[in-house]
């Protein structure tokens, strides 16, 4: 199984200090963790220039996060919620993230979205 994690996603985990990776290992087993380099730019940015702290320092942790567990890399381009949906559909790739715009926009295309709930549960959007 291939996951997809959004930028929502890893800054909600870091700011909650939850391992990601261990609870979608725990959810479901052996699975590849793909992350755009359009959401580490967007990690980036969010490091340096976010209005809050706990937003800058959330970012900052998820980019080390990113470098510890060594997921893998996936080169998109263009705007990320669509760019994110497009591989999702093409690839059969399932996506993480607590984003509402971004679940509706997979949704129609049939892709299957997981979220974060209660802490470090992970479960299907439906």
């Amino acid at each position: 199984m291939q996951i997809i994690l959004d930028t929502n996603a890893l800054v909600y985990a870091a700011r909650n200090k939850l391992d990601l990776v261990q609870s979608l290992k725990d959810k479901f087993g052996l699975l590849a963790i793909y992350i755009p380099n359009l959401v580490i730019e967007e990690l980036k940015i969010l490091a340096n220039s976010a209005d809050k702290q706990a937003d800058r320092d959330a970012a900052s942790l998820a980019l080390k996060i990113i470098k510890q567990k060594n997921l893998i890399e996936i080169q998109l381009s263009g705007e990320t919620d669509q760019a994110i949906a497009n591989y999702a559909i093409k690839h059969k790739s399932g996506v993480l993230t607590n984003d509402l715009k971004l679940k509706y926009l997979l949704r129609s295309g049939g892709v299957k979205v997981y979220m974060m709930r209660q802490g470090s549960h992970v479960e299907e959007w439906s």
